[in-house]
């Protein structure tokens, strides 16, 4: 009985095993596609896709460098949208400083505005109104 119950756990041990290793696969795959679309400046079809991964941190690294390629062309609206669909929250309220201070920068005031008034921290949202004001 015992032999039997060694042999269940070492078969569903290998069984678990080897579905992550090719879950883990499938990733580095669509990982090396990705970078080829990436690289060709492909951002909408890497955009789609990301959701193929079955491992959510490697979604949101690929987010983290498909937002970064929009925020260095100057495409705020697309910089926002993706990266509000990060996992770390943190990481999504960096994005929106990210985006106000370019906003503003750039002469885009109402973009900068209406991010303001969205953020979660308050000490933030009184630093930023005050820039907003000598800036706009």
């Amino acid at each position: 009985m015992i032999k039997l119950f060694k042999l269940a756990f070492t078969v569903l041990s290998l069984m678990f095993f080897l579905k992550a290793t090719i879950a883990n696969a499938d990733d580095f795959t669509l990982s090396n596609k990705i970078l080829q679309e990436f690289e060709a400046g492909n951002l909408t079809k890497v955009e789609s896709m990301i959701n193929d991964f079955s491992d959510n941190s490697l979604k949101d690294i690929w987010i983290s460098n498909v937002v970064l390629a929009y925020f260095e062309s100057g495409n705020l609206d697309k910089t926002l949208s993706l990266s509000a669909k990060m996992q770390d929250p943190a990481l999504v309220e960096l994005w929106k400083y990210n985006v106000i201070n370019a906003a503003m920068q750039n002469g885009n005031c109402k973009m900068a505005k209406d991010l303001i008034s969205s953020l979660t921290d308050e000490n933030m949202v009184d630093l930023y109104e005050m820039s907003y004001k000598a800036a706009c």
